[in-house]
């Protein structure tokens, strides 16, 4: 729809022409605005915007140059311009603009975390032969993010860059039909086979992959990465009225395994008495199973945005065998094995037959099902004398849906304060051994816990509203002694602790090295100390 007419909000059109050869409409606006500094008429701003949209019909690409450079504003172009069914093309695709050129020289490489629990989300590499600075170790956690490099093509010199939101560029001036030819030298590389080999350091950062299904199983999810930093409320909304209004991050994320394929996920958030059920596919991305009595809405900064087109736009990141991932609705392949090995030695040892422990146990719900069970001890109950009796100043008891961990402890020196988050899973049998799924489930709860301990404010903020009228939580101090640590000024260290009989020095297999290596890999490289294993 090239002849679509173009209105920004306080600009005046003053040129608009339209190639039916070319596939290309061009639009020049002016904007008149007046300095908020001044009262009177006698300076005013005149400012002029350049918008060229041109159709590869080839390819089946709709390219964009535009002053204005939102996202927002190229949604808005996008909706007036395309015709049916569209979306942005992948960062796979899109990194296929980098084919064919020699000689690479990069000026700025940018590597997104690709854990949502870091605190560092964004690392940025520039200067000559920026890739020189990558190492072979940046993969396994981080992913391409961005790029400006130079080199040969054809025998000429060219720049090129590309970004988030499909956006790609160079350094140059050009008249309009030399533009048109360089989208189209895009559009063929994009839509083509090729596979992009610049044999430098750069080719170890991995570029996700849009799949149409899940290559591997599922274990667990968390949020995304903005949904951490916004904090945003869910509400329910009955005939325009909130009836009831939640923090969204107090849900736990469940996946349905037993309703779940590698072509569709069962998905439910739980919290309380809770829950609604979502499903997931990589074409309608984000639906609700059940209809509702109301409608649900995201609040974020006073905005209202609807369940579903909150979480399209800011999606889970998925955690599937060997540490593989989904992030933003694109697959990235598990690292190699080779890569990750955890040695046995590592392993803490518990004796839980002493201390009289059904190892399949994590925890009872009553005091009757514990009579009924010989009155074996469950394994949160042994933790718990155990943990009673290592000098801690605070210790908290957080078990449950939307949990920080099972127990929180922590411990006061005088220049620090070191804080263990412990996870615990039961065993799958009486004997330890070979538990790989039950591994993997407390691996996941101590990789995705990591998002509240990203910084102090953070963490001091998820516990006060965890233990918000329930002092039981507490089983040594209290909230107010909890402030005085958190607010003393001395440098807080977090620790990761797995609790799981079914890991056992005798008996441990490579599969299992890989998985708490792994695990432990997550950890370390966001700056905490090595993963703790309590196991038999």
């Amino acid at each position: 729809m090239l002849n679509s007419t173009l209105d920004i909000s306080g600009h005046q059109t003053i040129h608009h022409a339209i190639s039916e050869e070319m596939n290309t409409a061009i639009y020049i606006t002016k904007e008149i605005e007046k300095p908020k500094w001044i009262i009177s008429d006698d300076l005013i701003n005149v400012k002029h915007y350049f918008f060229l949209i041109y159709f590869d019909e080839d390819s089946q690409l709709l390219f964009i140059h535009s002053s204005i450079k939102t996202p927002q504003f190229y949604d808005s172009l996008i909706e007036r311009f395309a015709i049916g069914k569209y979306g942005r093309i992948s960062k796979y695709q899109l990194n296929k603009v980098l084919a064919d050129i020699k000689n690479p020289e990069f000026f700025n490489i940018g590597m997104q975390n690709r854990s949502a629990n870091s605190g560092e989300s964004y690392r940025i590499v520039a200067g000559p032969n920026a890739e020189t600075s990558i190492r072979k170790s940046h993969g396994k956690n981080y992913a391409n993010g961005h790029v400006f490099m130079k080199g040969l093509s054809d025998g000429d010199n060219v720049t090129v860059g590309y970004s988030s939101g499909s956006k790609v560029w160079s350094n140059a001036y050009q008249r309009i039909p030399d533009y048109i030819k360089w989208c189209q030298s895009l559009a063929k590389k994009i839509v083509s086979d090729k596979v992009v080999k610049t044999n430098t350091a750069f080719d170890d950062l991995p570029i996700g992959v849009v799949v149409d299904q899940f290559p591997l199983q599922v274990h667990g999810a968390t949020w995304n990465g903005m949904t951490f930093n916004e904090f945003p409320l869910i509400n329910e909304v009955n005939e325009d009225e909130i009836v009831q209004t939640n923090q969204l991050l107090d849900f736990e994320i469940i996946i349905d395994n037993e309703n779940s394929s590698l072509d569709e996920l069962c998905i439910v958030l739980v919290h309380e008495d809770l829950s609604y059920k979502l499903s997931y596919n990589f074409t309608d991305h984000f639906k609700l199973i059940e209809p509702l009595e109301c409608d649900l809405f995201i609040e974020v900064n006073g905005n209202q945005i609807p369940l579903i087109d909150y979480f399209n736009d800011n999606p889970f990141q998925f955690y599937l065998d060997n540490f593989a991932t989904v992030s933003n609705h694109e697959y990235f392949a598990p690292p190699d094995e080779k890569d990750f090995q955890f040695d046995s030695s590592r392993i803490v040892q518990i004796d839980w037959v002493t201390s009289n422990t059904d190892i399949k146990k994590e925890f009872y719900k009553n005091q009757q099902d514990k009579v009924d069970n010989a009155n074996k001890n469950s394994i949160h109950e042994t933790l718990n004398e155990r943990l009673m009796q290592n000098g801690h100043s605070i210790l908290i008891y957080d078990h449950g849906t939307g949990e920080v961990a099972d127990f929180i402890a922590f411990h006061e020196y005088d220049d620090r304060v070191e804080i263990n988050l412990y996870h615990v899973k039961g065993s799958g049998g009486v004997a330890p051994g070979d538990r790989v799924n039950d591994v993997y489930e407390v691996c996941m709860q101590a990789v995705k816990s990591q998002a509240w301990t990203c910084n102090k404010q953070t963490f001091r903020r998820k516990i006060l509203d965890r233990v918000c009228n329930h002092d039981e939580k507490f089983l040594i101090g209290d909230s107010n002694l909890f402030k005085t640590v958190m607010d003393s000024g001395k440098r807080i260290e977090f620790f990761f602790t797995i609790v799981q009989p079914g890991i056992s020095q005798a008996d441990f297999s490579p599969k299992l090295s890989y998985i708490l290596a792994a695990a432990d890999d997550y950890i370390t490289n966001n700056g905490y100390q090595s993963m703790i294993a309590l196991g038999s």
